[in-house]
């Protein structure tokens, strides 16, 4: 099969309607309550860290950050990032089944031609460096007004686009970009299938919103709240980015609708929501459960997971303990299980229980 991961960027337990607790009223939502009465969802799923960096690097390689050095935020003038020694989800993929990859959003696993996804097994990118309010690529400063065109020396093919990026614009760019990627794959205009018998040869899209980080910077078509009630109150602002956020997923899924039957869609966030916005909007957004984003409490790391594989894996609700950790072993078995990486991996090969007959039980 084909797989989608759709991650998003400070999405609580409780957002978006997909668990109790979202802020959002009923239809506020629409592609992810529909996503999710299609979907199995994992109500005790959690990130492999409360914070940006060392989540996204554990959902690629199934291994904690901790294990290669990414324990924390990577920010400004930081000239780390993923070690090349890690085996990442589209390299694996690729090497082991002939899949094409794409990824669009945020990164965050370094910055810089050095640290480039198309670095680490993506062949088709439109990615920023990290968070939408922490500034532009390095070296190069922010060209406010215009956009930037230098080349960056990742592979000679990757360039800057625009810079600062416009928040409200994001969404729409992911959208048309994962559109075009899958449409050329599915053509074979660009990726030929890898082998003979193959009808296009399958592909893994990894997006990553910025969004619900702040700022909340939503579309002008989704600014549905007066500015007068937005300045009054930032909870209004944060709902209408929830709701563009929605249209981006209901995009890229649209995207997928004709190879639908054949992909796995993964959704899920980085880490809870900060608790003080939780406290400062009286909202719910990380459920029922008590910390967020920084803390090692249940709320910093307890995430939405839907699981979609029409046919294959049965809509409904499990309380199993998972994690973002098993998303590697358990897509690589599928798929290619010679082309695991020979390191220990800190997630578990869920495909027993999801596509054969094994119980709910956990191992403790």
């Amino acid at each position: 099969p084909n797989l989608l991961i759709f991650n998003l960027d400070d999405a609580g337990y409780g957002d978006l309607g997909a668990n109790e607790g979202s802020a959002l009223a009923p239809g506020d939502a629409p592609h992810f309550e529909a996503l999710a009465a299609e979907s199995l969802r994992l109500t005790d799923f959690h990130a492999a860290a409360s914070v940006c960096t060392p989540s996204r690097a554990s959902l690629l390689t199934g291994r904690f950050g901790m294990r290669f050095g990414l324990i924390a935020v990577l920010v400004h003038g930081d000239n780390r990032g993923l070690p090349f020694s890690e085996r990442t989800l589209p390299e694996i993929l690729r090497d082991g089944a002939g899949y094409a990859s794409a990824m669009a959003g945020k990164w965050h696993l370094g910055n810089g031609d050095a640290h480039h996804p198309s670095r680490h097994g993506f062949d088709e990118t439109l990615t920023m460096p990290w968070s939408h309010d922490m500034g532009c690529f390095e070296p190069w400063p922010c060209s406010y007004g215009a956009d930037v065109t230098k080349t960056l020396r990742a592979r000679g093919a990757a360039f800057v686009v625009e810079q600062p990026a416009a928040p409200w614009r994001l969404g729409a760019k992911y959208v048309a970009f994962v559109r075009g990627f899958v449409d050329r794959v599915t053509s074979k205009r660009s990726h030929a299938p890898a082998s003979p018998g193959d009808r296009y040869r399958p592909f893994f899209v990894y997006v990553a919103t910025h969004a619900p980080h702040g700022p909340w910077l939503p579309a002008p078509e989704w600014q549905r709240t007066p500015a007068k009630m937005t300045r009054e109150s930032p909870f209004a602002a944060y709902l209408d980015t929830m709701a563009e956020v929605d249209a981006t997923l209901g995009g890229v899924l649209g995207a997928f609708e004709n190879v639908r039957n054949d992909t796995l869609v993964v959704v899920t966030s980085d880490n809870g929501q900060l608790e003080k916005m939780t406290r400062n909007f009286r909202t719910r957004s990380n459920g029922p459960f008590a910390g967020g984003k920084f803390s090692p409490r249940e709320g910093g790391h307890r995430v939405m997971g839907l699981l979609r594989w029409p046919g294959v894996i049965e809509a409904g609700v499990s309380h199993r303990l998972t994690s973002q950790l098993d998303l590697l072993p358990t897509f690589v078995n599928l798929v290619a299980p010679k082309a695991l990486p020979a390191v220990v991996l800190d997630g578990e090969d869920l495909g027993p229980w999801l596509f054969g007959d094994e119980t709910e039980a956990n191992e403790t």
